[in-house]
Protein backbone atom coordinates (compact mmCIF):
# COMPACT_ATOMS: atom_id res chain seq x y z
CA UNK A 1 0.00 0.00 0.00
CA UNK A 2 1.44 3.37 -1.00
CA UNK A 3 2.16 6.10 1.51
CA UNK A 4 -0.53 8.31 -0.01
CA UNK A 5 -3.14 5.54 0.24
CA UNK A 6 -2.18 4.84 3.88
CA UNK A 7 -2.53 8.54 4.68
CA UNK A 8 -5.97 8.72 3.03
CA UNK A 9 -7.06 5.53 4.81
CA UNK A 10 -6.07 6.93 8.21
CA UNK A 11 -7.69 10.27 7.40
CA UNK A 12 -10.93 8.41 6.62
CA UNK A 13 -10.85 6.64 9.97
CA UNK A 14 -10.14 9.86 11.85
CA UNK A 15 -12.86 11.66 9.91
CA UNK A 16 -15.41 8.99 10.80
CA UNK A 17 -14.56 9.20 14.50
CA UNK A 18 -14.67 13.01 14.40
CA UNK A 19 -18.12 12.87 12.77
CA UNK A 20 -19.43 10.50 15.44
CA UNK A 21 -17.86 12.56 18.24
CA UNK A 22 -19.20 15.79 16.75
CA UNK A 23 -22.68 14.31 16.47
CA UNK A 24 -22.49 13.22 20.10
CA UNK A 25 -21.36 16.67 21.21
CA UNK A 26 -24.09 18.43 19.23
CA UNK A 27 -26.70 16.08 20.69
CA UNK A 28 -25.28 16.65 24.17
CA UNK A 29 -25.40 20.41 23.72
CA UNK A 30 -28.99 20.19 22.48
CA UNK A 31 -30.23 17.82 25.22
CA UNK A 32 -28.30 19.28 28.16
CA UNK A 33 -29.72 22.78 27.87
CA UNK A 34 -32.12 24.49 25.50
CA UNK A 35 -30.20 26.45 22.89
CA UNK A 36 -31.64 29.81 23.96
CA UNK A 37 -30.35 29.54 27.54
CA UNK A 38 -26.70 28.51 27.14
CA UNK A 39 -24.20 30.07 24.81
CA UNK A 40 -21.49 28.04 23.12
CA UNK A 41 -18.88 29.80 25.28
CA UNK A 42 -20.72 28.76 28.45
CA UNK A 43 -21.02 25.19 27.19
CA UNK A 44 -17.31 24.99 26.31
CA UNK A 45 -16.33 26.33 29.75
CA UNK A 46 -18.03 23.49 31.63
CA UNK A 47 -15.83 21.46 33.94
CA UNK A 48 -15.27 17.91 32.78
CA UNK A 49 -14.12 15.13 35.09
CA UNK A 50 -11.46 12.59 34.16
CA UNK A 51 -14.07 9.83 34.45
CA UNK A 52 -16.22 11.57 31.82
CA UNK A 53 -13.25 11.88 29.48
CA UNK A 54 -12.40 8.20 29.96
CA UNK A 55 -15.99 7.13 29.24
CA UNK A 56 -16.00 9.28 26.10
CA UNK A 57 -12.66 7.82 24.93
CA UNK A 58 -13.94 4.28 25.52
CA UNK A 59 -17.07 5.16 23.52
CA UNK A 60 -14.89 6.42 20.66
CA UNK A 61 -12.85 3.22 20.71
CA UNK A 62 -16.00 1.07 20.72
CA UNK A 63 -17.50 3.12 17.87
CA UNK A 64 -14.29 2.81 15.85
CA UNK A 65 -14.34 -0.97 16.38
CA UNK A 66 -17.99 -1.17 15.30
CA UNK A 67 -17.38 0.86 12.15
CA UNK A 68 -14.45 -1.40 11.28
CA UNK A 69 -16.43 -4.56 12.04
CA UNK A 70 -19.12 -3.49 9.59
CA UNK A 71 -16.50 -3.13 6.88
CA UNK A 72 -16.81 0.61 6.48
CA UNK A 73 -13.05 0.96 6.06
CA UNK A 74 -12.92 -1.43 3.10
CA UNK A 75 -13.07 -0.36 -0.51
CA UNK A 76 -16.58 -0.19 -1.98
CA UNK A 77 -15.64 0.91 -5.48
CA UNK A 78 -17.45 -1.96 -7.20
CA UNK A 79 -20.33 -2.31 -4.75
CA UNK A 80 -23.70 -0.75 -5.56
CA UNK A 81 -24.50 2.47 -3.70
CA UNK A 82 -27.47 0.82 -2.03
CA UNK A 83 -25.24 -1.82 -0.43
CA UNK A 84 -22.90 0.79 1.00
CA UNK A 85 -25.82 2.86 2.27
CA UNK A 86 -27.29 -0.16 4.06
CA UNK A 87 -23.91 -0.96 5.66
CA UNK A 88 -23.60 2.62 6.90
CA UNK A 89 -27.17 2.56 8.24
CA UNK A 90 -26.57 -0.73 10.05
CA UNK A 91 -23.31 0.50 11.59
CA UNK A 92 -24.86 3.82 12.66
CA UNK A 93 -27.79 1.97 14.25
CA UNK A 94 -25.45 -0.29 16.23
CA UNK A 95 -23.37 2.73 17.30
CA UNK A 96 -26.55 4.45 18.56
CA UNK A 97 -27.69 1.29 20.33
CA UNK A 98 -24.32 0.88 22.04
CA UNK A 99 -24.38 4.54 23.12
CA UNK A 100 -27.86 4.03 24.57
CA UNK A 101 -26.88 0.86 26.44
CA UNK A 102 -23.71 2.40 27.84
CA UNK A 103 -25.67 5.52 28.81
CA UNK A 104 -28.26 3.44 30.65
CA UNK A 105 -25.70 1.20 32.37
CA UNK A 106 -23.51 4.11 33.50
CA UNK A 107 -26.54 6.30 34.19
CA UNK A 108 -25.47 9.10 31.91
CA UNK A 109 -28.39 11.53 32.06
CA UNK A 110 -27.73 13.01 28.64
CA UNK A 111 -28.51 9.64 27.03
CA UNK A 112 -32.18 8.78 27.30
CA UNK A 113 -34.70 6.48 25.65
CA UNK A 114 -37.31 9.09 24.77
Amino acid sequence: MSLRRQFLFRALKIGDILLVAGSFLIATFHVAQPLDRVSLVDFMSLRVSIANVLVFLVLLLVWHTILGAFGLYQSHRWAPGRTETLEILEAASVVALVAMVIGLVLRIHIVSVS
